[in-house]
């Protein structure tokens, strides 16, 4: 899927009330982070677009949070990935021995 819809993809898709509604939801969430960031609305509007072409699609797909990040990060908004914190790093070297001086 392109990042932004045409017209045509976005229209077929609102026909689809779950997606039109979904839509509207996304840019809702979007604009929230575009205001706090100072970030003019198109970004969310275009974010919302894609979301409702996306749920038209029946597709699985990730949360509007998920698809946000996704698309901050400029991947495909339908990818589905697991947002974990990052491991701390250890001290200790392969063998277990710890690598701080002592």
């Amino acid at each position: 899927m392109n990042r932004i819809p045409t017209d045509e993809q976005w229209l077929q898709a609102i026909e689809n009330h779950q997606a039109h509604v979904m839509c509207f939801e996304a840019i809702g969430y979007a604009r929230g982070y575009c205001d706090a960031a100072g970030i003019g609305s198109g970004e969310a509007i275009d974010f919302g677009r894609a979301y409702a072409v996306l749920v038209a699609s029946h597709r699985s797909r990730p949360s509007i949070e998920g698809a946000w990040r996704n698309w901050q990060a400029g991947l495909d908004i339908a990818t589905i990935s697991a947002y974990a914190e990052p491991e701390p790093q250890s001290s200790l070297d392969p063998s277990g021995k710890s690598s701080t001086p002592t």
